[in-house]
């Protein structure tokens, strides 16, 4: 499998609001904070081979920030060559 850690600095020049949508519908709406946000992204992924032509991938990372937003996601993929 493969990891990754990050440390980051982020912030918000804008002030409009960003909708929060579950597979399609907004559920809700956020104000994102104006100011500095620092933080650590962790990720991790894995290959699984199925066959000589098949094979699994999947993952997910997380966010933290000081301003208190936690983000995660999480992904999964099955691919082949033929």
């Amino acid at each position: 499998g493969n990891g990754t850690a990050v440390l980051f600095a982020e912030s918000n020049m804008g002030t409009s609001s960003v909708p929060i949508s579950v597979l399609g519908t907004t559920i809700g709406n956020s104000l994102p904070p104006t100011a500095l946000a620092l933080g650590v992204r962790s990720s991790l992924s894995v290959e699984v081979p199925i066959s000589d032509s098949v094979s699994f991938t999947g993952g997910g990372g997380v966010s933290l920030r000081t301003d208190g937003l936690i983000s995660g996601a999480a992904t999964a993929k099955i691919s082949g060559s033929f």
